[in-house]
């Protein structure tokens, strides 16, 4: 049996036209929602429901969404009779479901980022996660990024990228290993130190004994990595096996962690960035450090 939906909470947040539609409409999916008996006949046109889809496109519609919902560029949908002729097409061509399922689509599809996407995820709550990420890939990936993704996170390299494919990629691996190795191959993670922040930590950071490492320009550039490696661990909430290895092994971030803490290096960073400007990021990071100081945390 089809369920019953009893909000418009229960769609995803994506959902944005089956949202605003459902106080008056109920599902679009769903003509027979609030029937005695639930079908799958979806809701046909009617002008009332028309002219409602029509005014949320032309007035309601997310500035960031509108692009790839009409396939056209921010600078010709600020012309009033251009998106007026782009929502008559759509209308025009598509069923009301149609129409939703495209809206949800391009929502996705706006999401800046992969991360936004998914970095919030532990594990994929539903297919619904999955199908977003796919599609978002599918817009933001190019060709060789996929084919990229797939060798990585494959058992066996496959020649074309999406023979494993995108649905594989979801099925197959959680979001923070798709995540980790979105990053290897986009490069930088949102969490990785800015010049600006790691010319801010240097003076702070050991250079002699066993933390050699940092006297030579090649050795600074793995210590920042080392330390891109701990703010990732961070802003994502993983454990430190589920680190991508390119910012080093388990032993040597576990190692280096815990040898700074030890010797209070994150605690003498905080007294002294604690009023830096351009710092604030470090500073909560740093803060999080000291309130769990018994812990590996």
């Amino acid at each position: 049996m089809v369920p019953v939906l009893s909000s418009s909470e229960e769609f995803s947040e994506f959902d944005l036209l089956t949202r605003h539609l459902w106080p008056k409409f109920g599902d679009i999916y769903d003509y027979n929602l609030n029937g005695g008996e639930v079908s799958v006949d979806p809701q046909e046109w009617t002008a009332e429901l028309k002219k409602a889809v029509r005014d949320y496109l032309l007035n309601e519609l997310p500035d960031d969404v509108a692009p790839y919902l009409f396939d056209l560029d921010a600078g010709t949908l600020k012309n009033a009779a251009a998106k007026h002729v782009a929502v008559d097409v759509l209308i025009t061509e598509a069923e009301p479901w149609e129409v939703a399922i495209k809206v949800q689509q391009a929502a996705v599809k706006a999401v800046p980022t992969l991360d936004e996407l998914i970095g919030h995820l532990s594990d994929w709550p539903s297919e619904d996660e999955r199908a977003d990420t796919e599609e978002w890939l599918l817009e933001h990936a190019n060709d060789d990024v996929l084919k990229g993704l797939v060798d990585n996170l494959a058992k066996d390299p496959v020649k074309d990228p999406f023979t494993f494919s995108l649905y594989g990629l979801t099925h197959e691996h959680q979001p923070f290993e798709l995540l980790a190795k979105w990053h290897q191959a986009m490069g930088a993670a949102p969490s990785d130190l800015t010049d600006a922040e790691w010319e801010l930590i240097v003076p702070f950071l050991p250079i002699g004994g066993n933390n050699a490492l940092a006297r030579t320009e090649e050795g600074q550039a793995r210590l920042r990595q080392l330390v891109n490696g701990m703010l990732y661990r961070y802003h994502y909430g993983t454990g430190w096996t589920e680190v991508p290895r390119h910012y080093g092994d388990y032993s040597e971030l576990t190692t280096r962690y815990a040898n700074y803490k030890r010797v209070q290096v994150f605690r003498r960073m905080l007294a002294g960035l604690a009023n830096t400007p351009g710092a604030e990021r470090l500073v909560e990071w740093l803060r999080h450090i000291e309130a769990t100081r018994g812990s590996r945390r």
